[in-house]
């Protein structure tokens, strides 16, 4: 059977877009656990073209204290777990033998060609279940390899014109440069490490607010983001204190570092832009979608999963089948 994947392999998060007629959104931690191969194994990789071929994994948190294998992680890094994370993504979805055309984005492009040797072939995988194990075939063709802003962009249904697309990730803010959907040659995307959306939880856990709220303990990150994402609706939590103005405060500030920042990379860029778009799991924070529009962006309608549906669009497109839906 054939299906379309839109490939989206994040440094937290590993989004992928998976269907025939309408894509299915599956969502994982990119990080593994390898496991010693044996019975109780989850995944196995029984024959392939990759170097996981005889090596077994779980996407489940380790429970022997094995250090788990993260995206981010040097010496592996997205190209090395693109195919484990992609078949523990999908299982559900693949009948016994399968055909998978994928639409990949990785934004260091001079690992695009790595990760579409590493998922390209025939791959025979088991896995363990309560029934017993399972076997399945599956054959992989990487039909596109480009950067987030073509999927993101095609689920906005931006085609044209030049565009700019600032991601703000939990580490990093990007700032991509397009002509239409494909990066504009003459400009090389821009990344601001460690301004992302963390740093903003950061120091928010450090507000007087927040300090004096929590006394005598200090805010935890969880506890952070959890006030950022309820912004107007969290005056239930710590006794009733009423953090919204901490929030706006410091959203304000972490937002005019930000800005600052993005427009001393990429002024030129961001002028001559017909639209200038923002996307990454910042967007998620009511406060911060706020600001952004404020500041003249267009938030993307899906931060979270917009790129991955957008590749899987891609997908079907380089394989000459007409598009229903982008988004579901």
């Amino acid at each position: 059977m054939l299906k379309f994947v839109g490939l989206d392999v994040g440094n937290a998060n590993t989004k992928v877009a998976i269907g025939d007629e309408l894509p299915k959104l599956i969502v994982n931690p990119s990080t593994l656990t390898e496991q010693t191969p044996g019975p109780t194994s989850e995944f196995t990789l029984l024959a392939g073209a990759d170097e996981w071929v005889g090596r077994s994994w779980s996407i489940a948190p380790s429970e022997s204290g094995l250090y788990p294998l993260d995206a981010r992680f040097q010496g592996y890094g997205k190209p090395k777990l693109a195919l484990p994370l992609l078949i523990a993504s999908v299982w559900a979805e693949l009948p016994e033998e399968s055909r998978l055309k994928v639409a990949l984005s990785i934004h260091n492009r001079t690992l695009a060609q790595s990760m579409a040797d590493a998922l390209n072939g025939k791959h025979v995988v088991q896995r363990l279940t309560r029934n017993g194990q399972e076997r399945k075939e599956l054959v992989i063709e990487v039909v596109l390899k480009t950067s987030e802003a073509a999927g993101v962009l095609e689920s906005e249904r931006a085609t044209s014109g030049s565009n700019c697309l600032v991601d703000i990730g939990g580490g990093t803010v990007g700032v991509l440069s397009t002509i239409g959907q494909q990066l504009n040659p003459d400009c090389k995307p821009y990344f601001l490490d460690d301004l992302g959306f963390r740093a903003l939880i950061a120091e928010f856990c450090k507000h007087d607010d927040c300090a004096m709220a929590c006394s005598p303990r200090a805010m935890r990150f969880e506890q952070a983001r959890s006030l950022l994402e309820k912004y107007k609706r969290n005056r239930g939590l710590f006794g009733g204190a009423d953090l919204n103005q901490a929030i706006e405060a410091e959203v304000a500030r972490w937002w005019a570092s930000v800005w600052d920042q993005v427009n001393r990379q990429a002024a030129n860029h961001l002028s001559r832009a017909n639209a200038i778009y923002c996307t990454g799991g910042a967007l998620l924070l009511p406060q911060v979608a706020a600001i952004v529009k404020q500041s003249g962006l267009t938030p993307v309608k899906a931060p979270i999963d917009g790129n991955a549906r957008g590749l899987w669009s891609l997908a079907k497109q380089r394989a000459g089948v007409p598009v229903t839906a982008v988004r579901g």
